[in-house]
């Protein structure tokens, strides 16, 4: 998809009927959204939606209003479907704090660490949550997809090892753990490299997890993700 830097990046579509469709990639106009979330209540239920905004600060904030507006709400659900850039660590636990009466862990770190040639060391270490604000106790559902990326990952990991949320959608971005940036001695510009491993507190690799509530999406004409989380309040919901 990257395409050649002297060359257009022609995308070409065939159809059920034979007829082919050509998209120039460079071309599209996508829609422009600068919120950082959104929120709405459907049938007494809250729906907050992340806009791919987890690196930005000034998230916690907005997300506090948000919650207050679906605070009489008899559950929520958490939509991260959109969170393809992640995020920071800050954003992701001032989120999570909303939800837990007591800290708690949400993900393991493994880090191999080295100082001049000396021997290799293990740093390995379980990062806790701890409480923040006005806890939210009603049933929440974490909606996830192939979008949902690096710290919006590990929000839906930490929801389900913290046993607050039940998890719904597909396979994430499957990003292999924390990145580092890297530059070039004579170059304005840098690279990413992974050093660091995360996991579920289960053990299981960040990149490895799958919600247990997994969403076959047969349609373009309905959110079945959506439906299956409000399903899922509903029913336990009072």
């Amino acid at each position: 998809m990257a395409g050649k830097y002297s060359e257009p990046r022609i995308l070409t579509l065939q159809l059920k009927s034979g007829k082919q469709i050509e998209f120039d990639l460079d071309q599209l106009q996508f829609k422009q959204n600068n919120a950082l979330l959104t929120v709405a209540v459907e049938n007494g239920i809250g729906i907050i939606r992340i806009l791919n905004s987890l690196g930005n600060n000034q998230l916690i904030t907005a997300f506090d209003k948000a919650l207050e507006e679906v605070a009489g709400t008899k559950g929520l659900v958490l939509d991260l479907r959109n969170t393809n850039n992640g995020g920071n660590t800050y954003v992701a636990k001032g989120i999570m704090g909303r939800f837990i009466d007591q800290e708690r862990p949400y993900q393991k770190h493994y880090y191999v660490q080295s100082y001049d040639n000396q021997p290799e060391i293990v740093r390995s270490w379980y990062e806790l949550v701890s409480p923040r604000g006005q806890q939210y106790k009603k049933p929440l559902v974490v909606l996830v997809g192939r979008w949902t990326g690096s710290m919006g990952e590990g929000l839906a990991i930490g929801f389900d090892a913290m046993d607050r949320a039940e998890i719904v959608g597909t396979e994430m971005k499957r990003l292999a753990g924390a990145d580092f940036d890297f530059k070039f001695t004579h170059q304005n510009y840098g690279y990413k490299l992974i050093l660091e491993k995360l996991y579920h507190v289960d053990g299981t690799p960040r990149e490895a997890y799958v919600p247990a509530n997994y969403v076959h999406q047969s349609t373009i004409k309905k959110d079945e993700t959506l439906e299956k989380g409000l399903e899922l309040i509903h029913k336990v919901a009072p």
